[in-house]
């Protein structure tokens, strides 16, 4: 029973990670701590407190989860505002145009009725884009006030696109999230060519955390983000996969898996300084890696689960020559 409720703390914690990245990281490190904190000679009154401070938890992430959402949505309508208020004033310089612009009107207007975030975003794409083939249409009927226009769409475009690339990234490390890694890898298998992935799960961790605290460890976090991105080619997709563990999707066969993987062995791996204390600390950063190329059949679960499988044997090894 007790390591069922340990394990239902670890999957609240990983669930939340994962509906909201932004503010899952620091809800599935605190439940894997209070996870870690049950031991067999735990009282009813330690599962009470664990049940009030999980109650607690998860009541602050919901806030802040719904805080963020509100934020979204007001983000999206005031979007919404300003096409549509641009789109009715080039109707008003063209009677020509009045009946197409008049109908994107009403399609932009109805969006501020859905709750999808992402339909949202993908039909007022649609809808610039259309509404910019109007503006071309007329630029020799009025080529100062098309300017204008063309202008104030590629500001829209340019805010929609932050805040696309916000919602796909890491708030931590800058590297892409689970749900924008998750994507790539099915858009990979879908194009049906030739790639490996790469899992890597860095090695004694949790104690840097234990010794130096999260802080330092967020810090060391994101220096092996940074220097991954360093020797890494654009080509590649690197992700936080969660916690301290990372993912790399190479395009190519092993051979260029096999190549990437012994340059992080050589170049991102090693010594690190982190901040703890006021000062500078040394660190050894080593990880256990799980390279794999995909069969061409086997679907992204699998894929993960073979890479997975590489790592647990990395990380055996490690602990037997620790040993």
């Amino acid at each position: 029973m007790l390591q069922a409720y340990r394990s239902a703390l670890v999957t609240i914690g990983e669930s939340g990670e994962w509906a909201v990245p932004e503010f899952g990281d620091e809800l599935s490190r605190t439940l894997v701590a209070m996870s870690e904190a049950l031991n067999k000679r735990v009282t009813p009154e330690d599962i009470s407190e664990a049940n009030t401070r999980l109650k607690t938890e998860l009541s602050n992430w919901a806030g802040r989860a719904h805080k963020r959402h509100r934020e979204n949505e007001r983000e999206i309508r005031e979007i919404i505002s300003v096409v549509a208020n641009t789109s009715a004033t080039v109707a008003e310089r063209g009677e020509s145009y009045a009946r197409e612009i008049g109908s994107l009107n009403k399609n932009l207007q109805s969006l501020a009725n859905l709750n999808d975030i992402s339909v949202i975003r993908r039909s007022i794409l649609e809808s610039a884009r259309a509404l910019q083939d109007c503006v071309e249409k007329m630029v020799e009927d009025g080529r100062q006030s098309a300017q204008k226009l063309a202008g104030e769409i590629a500001e829209y475009r340019t805010r929609l696109e932050e805040s696309e690339r916000i919602s796909s990234s890491d708030s931590l490390t800058g590297l892409a999230n689970r749900r924008a890694f998750e994507m790539n890898l099915e858009t990979r298998i879908s194009a049906g060519q030739p790639f490996c992935l790469i899992m890597m799960d860095l090695n004694g961790f949790k104690g840097v955390n234990d010794r130096y605290g999260h802080l330092a460890g967020d810090d060391l976090l994101q220096q092996f983000a940074e220097e991954l991105k360093t020797y890494s080619p654009a080509s590649d997709l690197l992700a936080r996969w969660g916690g301290d563990e990372f993912v790399a999707i190479v395009s190519g066969p092993a051979s260029e898996g096999e190549s990437r993987r012994q340059r992080i062995h050589d170049w991102v791996l090693g010594e690190y300084k982190i901040h703890a204390c006021d000062e500078e600390v040394p660190i050894m950063v080593s990880a256990s890696l799980g390279l794999v190329e995909w069969d061409g059949r086997e679907d992204g679960v699998e894929l993960l689960a073979r890479a997975d499988k590489r790592v647990y044997a990395a990380k055996g090894a490690v602990r037997g020559r620790a040993a």
